[in-house]
């Protein structure tokens, strides 16, 4: 019933506050019961969501009838806004069902682009409740255009999130996805990288946000691939590397967000369902139909280990498949340098010290070296002070030589430019003395101010 309620809730206020302003007694105790009712199901449930998908209302994922008259009018009425889902969590107050409701109102009458919502939504104080839109998958030329000139995507990397984060919410609203629309991600991803390894800037520094799963999946497509690349894979491969290691995580998704965020230690019960997410990941890509064969066995076992171990044990998960060792090293190396709710991130260079211990265990110890090749001990985009006292940010990875890379020395402290400011450490003595330079230190971009000196534009 209080599922019921919560479409009706939404309804109703969003319709009074069409007739009466914000401070009016009526639309102040509309706004009380709708907070009663969420709090009612969130108690009972765990969550209120309401969700709208292919014109069919959801809350909490189960769905409400068609013919219901609420259901129909919120279908009608948050369509217009290009709006798919509602999601509130338990600090959500009366001021903010209000200011939400009043602004959809408004919302519906303008010509603004849906994806900045989120953004004006949170300038407005808004912080206990998530809305969502899911982009098409296919758009006209006319809207690509429309949405790049307002949305100003950055990036390749950028679209891709996007692209992930829709296929994701479509799966976690019961819903399915094309193989198509993977492949279209992946192959924007190989162009890049294929083109060219810079794409590891920024990307491989410490990412220093409460990472997302969408975004964590492209981060390690990225890293299979430009490990993929470095082996010689022909393209056929790579397409299925890509696939298989943007998918690896999506049963993740059907974590409840408070496990995957808890700030102190797992219980037993968290654990043993943090333990279930490859079986789900797995259970999903088999019902999608054109999924490469492989791709649900690396979801199913990216967390088993070279030697064996890890889980689910090879006994339960079946034949192992060469992939999963690629897609596990990327998974590591990048939940290791990402905030995490439980702990700081590690800089880059401490993440490929654990690759290395774990090479030949938990690792295959080719791939370690061959990764190490690629990211480098210090990647792109890291800062470092040399033994000489300079200060310079990772422009350039020295294959042969990954402890010696090559920087872009910034200017110091008075602004004064460095000569040069392109500086090999891979430079030896004439004198046969060993390197002219060597690291001495990783720097954190907050440490060092960065962003106010300079920005190398390699």
């Amino acid at each position: 019933m209080e599922r019921f309620e919560l479409v009706r809730g939404l309804v109703r206020l969003k319709q009074i506050l069409s007739l009466f302003p914000h401070q009016h007694p009526l639309v102040r105790e509309r706004a009380k019961q709708f907070l009663g009712v969420i709090k009612t199901l969130r108690e009972e449930e765990n969550q209120a969501e309401v969700s709208i998908i292919d014109k069919e209302v959801y809350v909490n994922r189960h769905s409400l009838r068609r013919e219901s008259l609420e259901s129909v009018s919120l279908v009608r009425q948050i369509t217009d806004t290009k709006i798919n889902s509602f999601s509130f969590a338990p600090d959500t107050t009366v001021e903010e069902l209000i200011s939400l409701m009043s602004y959809l109102n408004e919302y519906q009458q303008t010509d603004s682009v849906p994806g900045l919502l989120s953004e004006e939504l949170q300038a407005k104080g808004i912080t206990h409740i998530t809305v969502g839109r899911i982009l098409p998958l296919e758009i006209s030329g006319k809207e690509e255009e429309l949405m790049g000139r307002f949305l100003k995507p950055k990036s390749e990397y950028q679209r891709a999130v996007s692209g992930i984060e829709s296929i994701f919410t479509k799966v976690m609203r019961g819903s399915s996805f094309r193989p198509e629309s993977v492949s279209l991600i992946v192959q924007g991803l190989l162009k890049k990288v294929i083109k060219d390894e810079v794409v590891l800037s920024g990307l491989l520094n410490i990412k220093n946000y409460e990472d997302c799963t969408f975004r964590h999946s492209v981060n390690v497509a990225l890293l299979s691939l430009l490990l993929g690349k470095r082996l010689k894979l022909d393209r056929e491969l790579l397409a299925m590397l890509g696939e298989a290691a943007l998918l690896h995580d999506i049963g993740k998704i059907m974590i409840p967000k408070e496990i995957i965020t808890k700030p102190g230690r797992l219980n037993r019960t968290e654990w043993e369902i943090i333990y279930r997410h490859p079986f789900v990941g797995a259970e999903i890509l088999l019902t999608i139909p054109g999924i490469n064969s492989l791709t649900p066995g690396v979801a199913l076992g990216h967390h088993v280990y070279y030697d064996g171990s890890g889980y689910p044990s090879l006994a339960v998960g079946g034949e192992d498949n060469h992939l999963n060792h690629i897609v596990s090293l990327g998974d590591v190396y990048d939940a290791l340098t990402t905030v995490r709710s439980y702990r700081r991130p590690m800089f880059p260079t401490q993440a490929i010290l654990q690759l290395l211990r774990g090479a030949g265990t938990q690792f295959n110890p080719v791939l370690v070296k061959v990764f190490v090749s690629v990211v480098g001990f210090y990647p792109i985009g890291t800062l470092v002070r040399t033994d000489q006292g300079e200060v310079g940010v990772v422009t350039a990875v020295n294959p042969e030589d990954s402890l010696h890379p090559i920087i872009k020395v910034l200017p110091d402290e008075q602004g004064k430019e460095a000569a040069p400011q392109l500086v090999d450490t891979s430079r030896k003595s004439s004198l046969g003395a060993g390197y002219l330079r060597n690291i001495s230190q990783v720097l954190s971009r907050q440490a060092l101010s960065f962003e106010e000196r300079a920005s190398p534009k390699e």
